[in-house]
Parts: structure tokens; C-alpha cells; sequence
């Protein structure tokens, strides 16, 4: 479903004339109605949508402690960080644990990092910093959740700029994000709507994905010895 039929459909369902087109037309309605879509998509873009993972990799370079995020970075999915030529996890530390082990009082550690601003300034953004520095050429590997929530030409995009731009939710799950927003704007009562789009927000965001089997020994599926039968 295209932007411009999510606008339409959101402005019949309050009652307005279904806008002929959105992006680039300067009528109150085409605009509210195009803002209140981009506020729902950014919104819902910040779920853990498993549709929005991305794989990432990367080279470390001997001496170089910072390196660059993905254009499209969001946000990093816990516990996916991996030295994949050590084999070794990368730990994920706290700012005071990471100034205790940059101090110098301790021994020797597996790889550490966190996401800091650049070291080179100006502090506009972060780079993921890792400790201890890299004195070789690694290979760093992790997941993370995209900000890209719709298609744009074909290509992946955070914004509309096309009246056929398509987003990657649920179509009718964010036509009902727009119109229970555009109710609200409008001064009209607007709870129905809203308790009808959170309740369908948890049906979509439940079914995104598959659901981990989980093993009583707590391993990881592939590293589990617990047999099936035989307990006792």
C-alpha cells in the first residue's frame, strides 16, 4: 500500500475528502495528514522489529579504537557483537567499568566497547570504540535495527518523498497509527481508534519474527546436552 492510499484511507475513515495527492500539495489536510504518517512511521520504527535487523561487518585497524556505524544505524541489537576471528564475544561494558579497565589496574581483557562519539570531533554522532585497541586486522561482525521503515524508488528510506512510497509494516496496523493521530489533531474523541491500533500493534509486532526454542540448561540451541527424556 502506497503513501498516497494510506493518506486517502485515513482521511475517508475521519470523514475529509480523500487528498488527490500528497507529497508537494500545499492543502491543510494533504499536509496534516502526511505529517501525522511520518510521525507513525519514526514511532514505530523505534519497535525491535525483527524485519528492521541488518547484519553489519567490519575490519579493525592496528591502533585505530573507533570505527564508523552503518548509514541507516538505529540502534544495536543486544548480545549480537562477535570477534569472528577470534571466535570471542565482544562485551558490551559501563561507562564506569570501562573507565576502570582503561585506568591501567587491571590485567589483560577479551575485546570490550561502547558506542562514544568521535574522538576527533565534533561529537556528532557516535562510532562504536573498542578496548582494548585492535593491533591487527579483525573481523567484527554484529546485528542492528535499521531506520529505514519504507521504500523509496526502490531504494530504503526514513522519509516519504513520493506519493508511491510503500512502508514495510503492516499496512492496515499504520493506516490505523494515522488515523487515530488525525482524530486527536482534529479535537475529536479518538480512544477507540487508539486502543484498537495498540491492540493490533502487539498482534504484529508478536507475529514479526520467529520465537527462540528455549532449553532448560539456558545454552544456546546448537550447544545444549540436556536430552529430551530421561530426566528422572
Amino acid at each position: 500500500m502506497s503513501l498516497l492510499d494510506i493518506c486517502q484511507d485515513a482521511a475517508e475513515e475521519v470523514g475529509f475528502d480523500a487528498p488527490a495527492t500528497i507529497i508537494g500539495n500545499n492543502d491543510p489536510t494533504a499536509v496534516r495528514i502526511l505529517r501525522l504518517a511520518h510521525r507513525t512511521g519514526a514511532i514505530l520504527a523505534k519497535k525491535p522489529w525483527e524485519l528492521l535487523i541488518k547484519e553489519y561487518t567490519f575490519s579493525t585497524s592496528a591502533g585505530e579504537p573507533q570505527y564508523d556505524l552503518p548509514d541507516d544505524y538505529r540502534s544495536l541489537v543486544p548480545g549480537t557483537i562477535f570477534n569472528q576471528t577470534t571466535d570471542q564475544p565482544v562485551y558490551k561494558i559501563s561507562p564506569r567499568q570501562w573507565s576502570y579497565e582503561k585506568s591501567g589496574n587491571t590485567g589483560a581483557y577479551e575485546d570490550r566497547f561502547r558506542l562514544l562519539g568521535d574522538d576527533e570531533g565534533p561529537h556528532i554522532g557516535k562510532r562504536i570504540t573498542i578496548h582494548p585497541t585492535p593491533t591487527a586486522v579483525e573481523t567484527i561482525y554484529y546485528q542492528y535495527y535499521s531506520k529505514n521503515w519504507l521504500t523509496s524508488a526502490g531504494a530504503e528510506a526514513s522519509a516519504f518523498a513520493s506519493d508511491n512510497d510503500e512502508v514495510i509494516f503492516d499496512e492496515d496496523m499504520f493506516t490505523m497509527g494515522v488515523i487515530w493521530r488525525l482524530l486527536k489533531t482534529l479535537g475529536q474523541p479518538y480512544l477507540e481508534e487508539k486502543t484498537e491500533f495498540d491492540r493490533e500493534l502487539e498482534i504484529c509486532l508478536a507475529q514479526d519474527g520467529a520465537t527462540e526454542r528455549l532449553h532448560a540448561d539456558g545454552n544456546f540451541p546448537a550447544l545444549s546436552n540436556i536430552p529430551e527424556t530421561g530426566f528422572g
